[in-house]
């Protein structure tokens, strides 16, 4: 029987907001006593690098004397700030304050979009709600509409940006058509209007969201045209190279990928997802040697970063160094972590590996206690139950896996090998007959379903 999976990768594919700030991270601001700059300027300059903790002290001091369009300004970047200096509920007081008090329509539209990317990304996913991101966009959609005169020149670009939020919401109800369409359309729609030199980071957004919604469309092509494009007019945001890397790295063109990866980690040697990228990328190559290296230099970064740990267990796994692998997960295994269950996953497995049985036993069963619904736990169980002969426990295992996902080829194949050791060769017929109408190519289910048929008709 085989094993389930060491444990899952993935990012989710997450569209940005309107960026209306966007720096290096936060840090000190460094300015000189005797500065000539003015508090405005000041400020200014520390929103545009991203200093936002220098920027709400600034802030913060200038809205004493500002009153009227220029207080609730500064109020509006004030929210920034906050949430680019992971304050977020600060932030969200903010827009609220102003969304309450401000009498200016264009600047309670920008804050009923800041508010509404705060329920929609920003806070912890506790917090989040579809349903009040939504509410925050419609009640800006109405303003946009409302103040269309008043609003002028700046009309369309509140509109394409509601829009932009709007996909996001049709994003996560997986309508991807139509939040490609608001994305694709309204970059289109500020470089015909405004021209080619203006609004240039709104654009690089709303370039970028098209390359998400392409991709989930699974029209890449169109992504990559498209980062060929943002990548022209932002050639010195990181992540843009980064996210073109996985691109490449999902169709397969690994060099390529690499190339991406590393020229991010030239733009910010201290990113260290540029170096985990770059690390899998290397892995699936089989320049194991430079994917350590990666995996060492993301883990030098972050020592407890779960992500890091996890993938860098697996390639000592697959390289046979079981005791490193162990230790490594082991210093993680008392930690609070959303991915614990992972971490109990894989120790598992390296019990498995090392066939200590009852060991990996308690370690699945550790891993289905954080998370029910993990199904490679249950497969993995059947597998260690499998392995010490208790065939009816590893049957009922396999049986609470395949309730949960029923479609999966290679655990059907575990359960039709299972029913074949029981003697139960019709069973494992109708399982091994099964996975070959979902996965035509499964050589073992092929070989083994023609060995059983063999078996039935010299019986």
């Amino acid at each position: 029987m085989d094993k389930g999976q060491h444990f899952f990768k993935g990012e989710d594919i997450n569209l940005i907001e309107n960026t209306q700030e966007r720096g290096t991270q936060p840090g000190n601001c460094g300015f000189s006593f005797f500065s000539t700059l003015s508090k405005n300027e000041k400020f200014k300059r520390a929103m545009g690098l991203g200093l936002y903790e220098d920027a709400i002290k600034i802030g913060e001091n200038l809205i004493k004397s500002s009153e009227g369009i220029e207080r609730d300004n500064l109020n509006l970047k004030l929210a920034v700030a906050y949430v680019g200096n992971d304050e977020i509920e600060k932030g969200e007081q903010y827009y609220k304050q102003i969304i309450k008090d401000c009498d200016f329509p264009s600047i309670k539209i920008s804050a009923l979009y800041g508010l509404s990317m705060l329920y929609l990304r920003h806070f912890p996913k506790h917090k989040r709600s579809m349903e009040y991101g939504e509410e925050c966009l419609i009640k800006a959609r109405k303003l946009i509409e409302e103040n269309k005169d008043i609003l002028g020149d700046n009309y369309l670009f509140h509109k394409v940006f509601n829009r932009n939020g709007y996909s996001l919401v049709l994003f996560k109800k997986g309508d991807y058509s139509n939040a490609h369409e608001y994305c694709v359309n309204g970059q289109k729609s500020l470089a015909k209007f405004y021209g080619e030199d203006k609004h240039l980071l709104h654009r690089t957004v709303l370039l970028y969201n098209s390359t998400m919604t392409a991709c989930a469309l699974n029209n890449f092509d169109e992504a990559l045209e498209h980062f060929s494009l943002l990548l022209k007019l932002d050639p010195y945001y990181e992540d843009y190279w980064s996210s073109r890397g996985s691109l490449y790295k999902t169709i397969g063109d690994y060099k390529k990928a690499l190339k991406d990866f590393s020229h991010a980690i030239e733009l910010n040697p201290y990113a260290q997802n540029f170096y985990l990228q770059r690390a899998e990328t290397f892995e699936v190559m089989q320049e194991f040697q430079k994917a350590e290296k990666d995996y060492l230099r993301a883990l030098c970064l972050k020592p407890n970063d779960t992500n890091a740990i996890l993938n860098y267990s697996c390639l000592l796994i697959d390289l046979g160094d079981y005791d490193k692998a162990l230790e490594l997960l082991q210093s993680q295994a008392y930690k609070e972590s959303d991915d614990l269950y992972k971490i109990y996953n894989n120790i598992g497995l390296i019990y498995l590996e090392k066939e200590l049985f009852k060991e990996s036993i308690n370690y699945f069963e550790k891993t289905m206690a954080i998370k029910s619904n993990f199904v490679p736990a249950y497969i993995n169980m059947s597998t260690a139950l499998f392995e010490c002969g208790f065939l009816d426990d590893a049957l009922e295992y396999l049986n609470k896996g395949l309730e949960l996902e029923t479609y999966n080829p290679d655990y059907l194949y575990n359960r039709a090998y299972l029913y074949k050791t029981i003697e139960d060769n019709e069973k494992a017929i109708t399982d091994l007959k099964e996975v070959l109408q979902i996965d035509p190519n499964h050589t073992d289910a092929r070989l083994l379903l023609s060995e059983l048929e063999m078996v039935n008709t010299h019986e």
